[in-house]
């Protein structure tokens, strides 16, 4: 359908549940733990195998019928995203494997956190921004249910309604930000949308779009102070959530932004550089001194996330190819 990288976690996603559903209870956690690893197996095999010829040349999969000539772009950034998040969803799904054994409901656990990474790796090699939007989504959605698991949990609860509803607002200015765009230059594929910003269309209404698009994915990017669920959701998930959520959801929002100011805006990068200045130091100052303040470790840890998003934006204020090489080194 889009890519054996991206299928086979789909597929696993879908014979978890429903090995789990054959299974008795005792050992459904080991059972559909040990399936959900060969999901992640099979996808990593796969894009290492195709590591030599992405290096070489980016791999497009085209859309026949579609209104973009591209859905997905196998290239050399999003193949690292893509091996961060798989390799982050097999050392998590290890990890839970034990963690998780008195929990109930863990065949839908483990069915979630492969959806959650295909939303991850599917996002990394979106070539336009529909399939960017539906991976997206898919990655949201999954992680809201997975915030709020331990549904008898009232703290557990709370932070995934935070969750939702913040990320809910910005899957909206996302969608608005996307609309507008595609309102301007006519198509939702990516490289045609940089030709079409490159020959000077869009105008003032091109500011707006980027703005709605940085506040979207900025909320998930935990920009200050945009960050107010990060704390709540951090403490509140399983401590593998809480993993994936830092090590991977919050990494693909950054990687996003990188992605659309450098290669689909970059002629109004005097804009957004001083944007970005202003930001990384909002987010270290608060993200350090709230942290040294907190009693609890996992909401340190999130406070920690705030901060090192910060360190991020300055190598994306820089506005250089090396300061963004420094950006992405630090998301991997």
């Amino acid at each position: 359908m889009f890519t054996p990288i991206i299928d086979s976690l789909l597929i696993f996603s879908i014979i978890t549940p429903i090995i789990g559903f054959f299974t008795k209870k005792k050992s459904s956690c080991l059972i559909c733990g040990v399936v959900s690893i060969g999901g992640y197996i099979v996808s990593m095999a796969y894009l290492l195998h195709l590591l030599p010829q992405i290096f070489r040349n980016p791999i497009r999969i085209p859309v026949k019928a579609s209104l973009v000539s591209t859905s997905i772009i196998i290239d050399v950034p999003g193949s690292l995203m893509s091996l961060l998040a798989l390799a982050l969803g097999l050392f998590v799904t290890v990890y839970s494997i034990r963690f998780m054994e008195r929990d109930s409901g863990t065949p839908l656990y483990y069915s979630l956190i492969l959806a959650m990474i295909t939303g991850i790796v599917g996002a990394s090699y979106s070539g336009d921004l529909f399939t960017l939007f539906i991976f997206w989504e898919l990655m949201c959605i999954t992680s809201y249910v997975l915030v709020g698991f331990r549904r008898n949990v009232k703290e557990s609860v709370e932070a995934a309604i935070k969750y939702m509803l913040m990320s809910g607002v910005g899957s909206a200015t996302i969608l608005f930000g996307m609309s507008l765009l595609y309102g301007l230059t006519g198509t939702l594929n990516l490289p045609r949308i940089a030709l079409s910003l490159k020959a000077g269309e869009g105008g003032p209404w091109l500011y707006t779009s980027l703005g709605m698009l940085i506040t979207g994915f900025g909320i998930k990017a935990a920009i200050v102070p945009l960050h107010v669920w990060v704390p709540d959701a951090y403490a509140a998930a399983p401590s593998p959530i809480s993993a994936v959520i830092a090590g991977a959801s919050t990494e693909l929002a950054v990687f996003v932004i990188c992605k659309l100011l450098f290669f689909i805006f970059p002629a109004i990068k005097v804009s957004w550089m001083e944007f970005f200045s202003a930001f990384a130091v909002l987010n270290m100052i608060l993200g350090n001194i709230v942290g040294l303040l907190q009693s609890d470790v996992k909401r340190m840890l999130a406070y920690s996330s705030v901060a090192h998003i910060g360190y991020i934006f300055i190598g994306i204020a820089a506005g250089t190819r090396l300061g963004l090489t420094a950006a992405l080194l630090h998301i991997f």
